[in-house]
């Protein structure tokens, strides 16, 4: 695993919701949401790891894969779209860590980013630390 890369995505990440006005208006939900995304980071971390994929993806996709709640979800809709806004964010985010890295261009997967649904799905993986 990139452990340089994973650390600049996790800073930028804490920055993003550090100056988020959304976020600092509601502490409780900064507090949620970072700590959601290290706990989705860290399922995709074993995920790749079983399946022989490429950890630093995963780990990187799992930390800004609600990147987009950074701002406020005023609606139900918003919320249920966040998944193609963070896939939008996601790839800028993406240029910026990535500038010189020999790897395409992030495509729009709706299927994996913006398919899941809180409370859909339970799965219990043993604890990964990023």
């Amino acid at each position: 695993m990139d452990q340089a890369l994973v650390e600049r995505t996790e800073q930028f990440l804490k920055d993003t919701f550090s100056n988020s006005v959304y976020l600092q208006a509601h502490p409780t939900d900064w507090e949620y949401r970072i700590q959601h995304s290290y706990r989705v980071a860290n399922l995709a971390k074993y995920i790749a790891q079983q399946e022989g994929l490429d950890v630093t993806d995963a780990v990187i996709a799992g930390l800004l894969h609600d990147i987009a709640y950074c701002e406020e979800m005023p609606t139900q809709e918003a919320q249920r779209n966040h998944g193609h806004h963070s896939v939008g964010a996601a790839a800028g985010i993406l240029h910026f860590l990535l500038p010189a890295a020999p790897r395409p261009a992030p495509q729009q997967h709706p299927d994996s980013l913006t398919a899941h649904r809180p409370g859909k799905i339970r799965c219990f993986f043993p604890p990964v630390t990023v």
